[in-house]
């Protein structure tokens, strides 16, 4: 093979692969979710202030909870004492979908959808009265993926950090 054909080889190679190994780095869509840390556009420790810059904040409707329980369209959040994010709660179906561990969870996915998945650090369905929970723990904390009555039969999301 003489010289300018190898190069010209190569060259065709190069194009060839360069598209698949672009589609390997791709991101894949959705919001990223780290246990414990941040889901989507949310991030522990967030003070009110900074929540307000993601949406309108106002207190729970249900008022009882105390100051430190806001609503914002669809996220529930629980401040701590110092007034620093310590839970975040969405509905699943509202999210563009998350993606933990590299697995995508699409928004309409069951608990059962979830398990069958067996993505790492998450526990199988663990039965409860008040609704079914899947439970992924990481160094920072946690996140809860729970569906039944107290979520009104919708898988809900959460994540929250242990200090």
């Amino acid at each position: 093979m003489t010289p300018l054909a190898r190069s010209a080889l190569v060259a065709l190679c190069a194009l060839l692969v360069t598209p698949v190994a672009a589609a390997l780095r791709a991101p894949t869509p959705g919001w990223v979710l780290e246990p414990g840390r941040a889901l989507g556009p949310i991030t522990m420790g967030m003070t009110r202030a900074e929540l307000g810059r993601v949406g309108p904040v106002s207190p729970h409707p249900a008022g009882s909870l105390g100051p430190n329980v806001l609503v914002s369209r669809a996220w529930t959040f629980f401040l701590d004492p110092q007034g620093r994010l310590r839970i975040a709660r969405r509905p699943l179906g509202l999210t563009p979908g998350v993606v933990i561990a590299g697995r995508r969870i699409a928004p309409a996915a069951t608990l059962n959808d979830i398990a069958r998945m067996r993505i790492a650090g998450c526990t199988p369905i663990q039965r409860r009265i008040g609704g079914n929970v899947i439970t992924c723990r990481a160094r920072w904390g946690w996140t809860h993926f729970t569906e039944g009555a107290v979520s009104r039969g919708r898988v809900e999301v959460d994540i929250s950090r242990d200090r």
